[in-house]
């Protein structure tokens, strides 16, 4: 806002205050019109709510019969840590910050900011209730049993641990996940996701920086616009890219990866995998423990040969070279098609197949 904006509110503000104090009615015991009077009430109404204040709640509930699931809704611009204990009840500290014209009112405002809960058949609901008045900020730490699944709605970063299963959805900022025996899930856009030990994943990543370690039971990926890292995992892997940086490495499972664009890179995939992206660059560091397929255009695709590596070869590029000096290896060229075929160790290795259109192919130690 300009001084030019700033000074015609301000004048607006003292005419209204003005004509206010000329055409209300005096309060009993008051001074009645002044001067001074006007411009402390300007005053009051351009510093909006300059009072502040701070409450925490903190509440224990026990668990109803038969409750599966804790879903936490509409904290908003706080964050939300939920902490799985060996513990048969729930307790839930939300702390909550609020303006208001004084502190005095905006301590009001802060008690009445509360989780109202509701059960809905076996899932038990805590949602942040808060006054229409001035503006609040609540951050909830919650502490649940082990066996519950957790979900998280509308918070500005989201830690959980310690649970059967977590979902979050509508959150922002960065979101921690350890330690959950079950299914991780959700939906997240711009920020960061780190979820380390985890039963499966299946997550739609946008715009962010994504991390995922020792998952056991396999993952399952839509990410657009960010970089995504999986290491040290088993089971499948599934993943649905555009414009991403994706790296996936030491997975025990097969690899799948399909999409547009960016970069994708696999170290030792310990299943028969698949890469069939286009315009996205590709790199495969290869043993030879399971089979592989490479299929990209346009950008260059990459094979790096681990020394006890061995496996069957057979790469081919159409418009493109194919670049083996490193491997003292040569390709066949016909027409606009070099292709290459070769045994890396011992014989009845798994098979590699890389195809690249416009792309070249550079296979390396």
């Amino acid at each position: 806002m300009g001084k030019r904006e700033f000074a015609i509110i301000a004048v607006f503000v003292v005419v209204g205050a003005v004509i206010y104090q000329f055409t209300a009615p005096p309060a009993t015991g008051g001074s009645g019109f002044s001067f001074a009077n006007i411009f402390d009430e300007a005053r009051r109404e351009m510093r909006g709510n300059p009072g502040r204040a701070e409450v925490t709640h903190t509440t224990t509930m026990p668990v109803p019969s038969g409750l599966r699931e804790l879903r936490i809704v509409g904290v908003g611009r706080g964050g939300v840590t939920v902490i799985g204990e060996r513990r048969s009840d729930i307790e839930h500290a939300l702390t909550v910050s609020s303006t208001g014209p004084d502190d005095e009112t905006a301590k009001t405002y802060a008690n009445r900011t509360v989780f109202v809960p509701d059960q809905v058949a076996d899932t038990l609901i805590l949602r942040a209730d808060f006054p229409e008045e001035a503006s609040q900020t609540a951050s909830a730490t919650i502490k649940v049993p082990m066996g519950l699944e957790v979900r998280v709605e509308t918070a500005t970063g989201v830690i959980i641990s310690e649970v059967a299963a977590a979902h979050v959805e509508s959150a922002r900022g960065a979101i921690r996940i350890s330690n959950v025996s079950g299914a991780v899930g959700g939906i997240h856009v711009d920020g960061a996701v780190t979820v380390t030990g985890a039963g499966s994943v299946r997550m739609r990543l946008s715009r962010l920086r994504s991390q995922f370690e020792n998952v056991t039971g396999g993952l399952s990926l839509d990410v657009r616009d960010g970089e995504c890292t999986v290491t040290n995992s088993a089971g499948p892997v599934d993943i649905e890219t555009a414009r991403a940086d994706i790296s996936v490495v030491g997975q025990k499972g097969p690899v799948v990866v399909r999409g547009a664009d960016g970069r994708v890179a696999v170290d030792s995939a310990g299943g028969d995998s698949r890469i069939d992206v286009r315009r996205a660059e590709v790199e495969v560091t290869v043993a030879g423990a399971a089979p592989m397929t490479v299929v990209t255009t346009d950008q260059t695709a990459r094979v790096i040969v681990k020394p006890d590596a061995f496996f069957d070869l057979d790469a081919m590029s159409t418009e493109g070279k194919i670049q083996a000096s490193d491997v003292n290896l040569t390709p066949v060229v016909s027409g606009s098609d070099q292709k290459l075929v070769h045994t890396f160790g011992k014989a009845g290795g798994a098979r590699v197949t890389i195809r690249n259109t416009r792309g070249d192919i550079v296979v390396r130690k």
